[in-house]
């Protein structure tokens, strides 16, 4: 099978959906909810109709656990909730991890987990949480520390598969050294990283092998989301930590390193925002912490606006949909992917933590609208 495009430069994945890669996969957790038969199995039994669910013990520091059977690029997951108790979903992390030697371990850093999610209010009816690019992973848990445990209708794990990833391309004609193969290699985002043509009525195809079922075919421009779009852009905070010099600019003038960072006051209801300058199509966000402050960010929800109002803590509207909520309070860096057509000039990390907002650098990604 080949793909033919006609003109242009950059990167391309043609994709093949996996479907539900937990139905029906080995499962295992924490506890089981006494005198019951909600065993874990019954969340991967491919029923999200409410009639049947697992359900630990309620408790907190609770876990459920599935094995996918190998190693995929898990993309997104879905939660299934109760319908006549949505609040026992709730204080959720999303972990993944390649071994199966130890479940989920709470104290201290979730060994051999990697936090992807955190999810404080009660989910509703489903929850579908987007993963950033490149987690390659066997094993899917959700974790809580709510004192209801761990309750699932539905558990759902995705992911692609780049059918195009080196396979053999060419093109009519190669604008200095960008190659037909430089489309295909991996590497999404940079000029110097694209195939290129020269000259009018141009084409670039890749052959995949044989014939394949294409789910969808993604372009990359080459000049994407290779830049930093909140990079020096203006910042503002809720408050100042007191007698400091952690003011909001520092979490945008490209320190990566923790030697210097943002701070408002350790205070719950605190925010930190940016302002891109104009609207764009926001793909992803990136929030590090550096190597102190590490318990400084826990429960953070990101927002966005195309209005320069700060968002109002008490009350997240329509105005500041919240994109995602997070928590990670062991430091590094966490790169949160957005789900696909969020527009926003502004964007912003607001925490209900006592210990406000701190950030070594906050990074937007996305494309000019």
């Amino acid at each position: 099978m080949g793909l033919w495009l006609i003109s242009g430069r950059g990167s391309l994945t043609v994709s093949f959906g996996t479907g539900n890669l937990a139905l029906n996969k080995p499962v295992r957790q924490s506890s089981d909810y006494p005198n019951s038969d909600y065993i874990a199995q019954k969340a991967v039994d491919g029923n999200t109709d409410g009639s049947d669910f697992s359900h630990t013990e309620a408790k907190a520091n609770q876990w459920w656990m599935v094995d996918l059977g190998g190693q995929y690029e898990v993309t997104n997951i879905e939660l299934y909730n109760r319908k006549d108790r949505k609040y026992n979903l709730q204080k959720i992390y999303i972990l993944t991890s390649n071994e199966a030697t130890a479940p989920p371990d709470p104290n201290p850093t979730f060994e051999k987990w990697t936090v992807r999610y955190y999810h404080h209010p009660p989910y509703g009816d489903m929850g579908n949480i987007i993963l950033e690019e490149g987690v390659f992973v066997r094993h899917v848990a959700v974790f809580s520390s709510h004192d209801e445990g761990v309750t699932l209708v539905e558990a759902k794990v995705y992911a692609y598969r780049n059918l195009a990833y080196k396979c053999r391309a060419s093109q009519s004609t190669t604008y200095g050294n960008l190659v037909a193969k430089k489309a295909v290699d991996g590497v999404l985002y940079g000029k110097l990283e694209s195939s290129h043509t020269n000259g009018d009525k141009s084409w670039w195809k890749v052959d995949l092998g044989k014939n394949r079922s294409v789910a969808q075919v993604v372009l990359y421009s080459g000049t994407g989301e290779a830049s930093n779009l909140a990079l020096n852009k203006p910042a503002k905070q809720s408050s100042n930590y007191s007698n400091s010099d952690y003011f909001a600019q520092k979490a945008v003038d490209g320190n990566t390193d923790g030697s210097d960072f943002s701070r408002t006051e350790a205070k719950a209801n605190q925010w930190w925002m940016v302002d891109l300058g104009k609207q764009y199509e926001i793909t992803k966000v990136e929030l590090n912490s550096g190597k102190s402050g590490r318990p400084h960010r826990q429960q953070v929800y990101i927002l966005t606006s195309i209005e320069a109002t700060p968002p109002d803590p008490y009350a997240i509207s329509d105005k500041w949909p919240s994109r995602c909520a997070y928590s990670s309070p062991f430091g590094g860096t966490s790169y949160i992917k957005l789900e696909k057509g969020v527009f926003a000039r502004h964007v912003a990390a607001l925490s209900y933590n006592d210990e406000g907002v701190t950030l070594a650098e906050f990074k937007v990604y996305g494309y000019s609208k």
